[in-house]
């Protein structure tokens, strides 16, 4: 069974002929040691080395998100997974970016802490007493008016590129580019 089917069967609620593998995010040391990359290399799900490079002037987005593709179709083919979670794509430049310790960047004005495999931003932390009610996160939400930079399906387009256009081995691989969106066939 081919990966697209055995997803769409397990979705369907149907049985697959196996359960089909998915992995929500590999951490940048986990990816390297499967890459046989330096962990300072590894560009997926890695904001410290886009920091770095960005720090130094040397950011290429259309180099890094084809890079960022490459690295998740090879990792999921390596690993045998059938369904690749895409990342969504750098689509601009920080204008400002500042290391201020191992850990901390200063990023456009605003701190971001990279623990090595999660980014936070201190200033979004709440506690019980400051966090902002749930209603009225709801009433912003529902009013926002989002725009959606075309550049953020870059990794998407260049996966299902590769998936579906022969650069990997297409027999092991679904591509999934969101919560709204299908499947690929492969």
């Amino acid at each position: 069974m081919k990966p697209w089917e055995r997803v769409a069967r397990a979705m369907q609620r149907a049985v697959p002929d196996r359960v089909p593998l998915y992995e929500m995010h590999i951490p940048p040391k986990i990816a390297a040691a499967i890459l046989g990359r330096d962990p300072s290399q590894v560009m997926l799900h890695n904001p410290g080395a886009f920091f770095r490079l960005a720090a130094e002037g040397r950011v290429d987005l259309d180099k890094v998100n084809r890079r960022v593709a490459e690295e998740l179709v090879s990792l999921y083919t390596k690993l045998g997974i059938n369904w690749i979670r895409v990342v969504g794509a750098y689509t601009h430049v920080p204008r400002e970016v500042k290391r201020l310790g191992e850990r901390e960047w200063l990023v456009d004005g605003r701190l971001l802490v990279w623990s090595g495999e999660t980014l936070w931003d201190p200033q979004m932390l709440w506690d019980a007493a400051t966090a902002p009610d749930p209603d009225d996160l709801l009433r912003y939400c529902r009013s926002a008016k989002p725009e959606v930079d075309p550049r953020a399906f870059d990794v998407l387009r260049e996966v299902v590129k590769r998936v579906k256009g022969g650069t990997s081995s297409p027999s092991t691989l679904t591509a999934r580019g969101g919560p709204s969106s299908p499947p690929h066939p492969s």
